[in-house]
């Protein structure tokens, strides 16, 4: 993967593992976090106003209890969300001692 400059973003919060959680300048937020090592900041702000209806707050309250770091290891949110109900399904068709 080579680098390239995907233009201004704003810093949502930080997850529990470090990564940033991204949006564009119109709102849309990423799919996963984002290394922190992968962000170059430009120029430093105190705050950037978004409206309170930006994006839906129970999708960045599991973002921020993220463990990812931000590396190409983990899928996106919706894939590790995917996996824990499977293996908790699984669990369900045990029979109990």
């Amino acid at each position: 993967m080579r680098p390239h400059y995907l233009g201004p973003l704003i810093i949502i919060l930080e997850n529990r593992g470090g990564a940033y959680v991204l949006c564009k300048l119109n709102g849309t937020v990423f799919g996963r976090p984002i290394a922190a090592f992968c962000v170059v900041p430009y120029k430093a702000r105190t705050s950037i106003p978004l409206s309170d209806n930006f994006t839906n707050k129970e999708y960045l309250k599991k973002m921020q209890d993220s463990k990812s770091q931000g590396d190409n290891k983990e899928g996106t949110l919706e894939e590790e969300e995917s996996k824990s109900e499977a293996e908790e399904d699984d669990r369900e068709d045990l029979p109990v001692p």
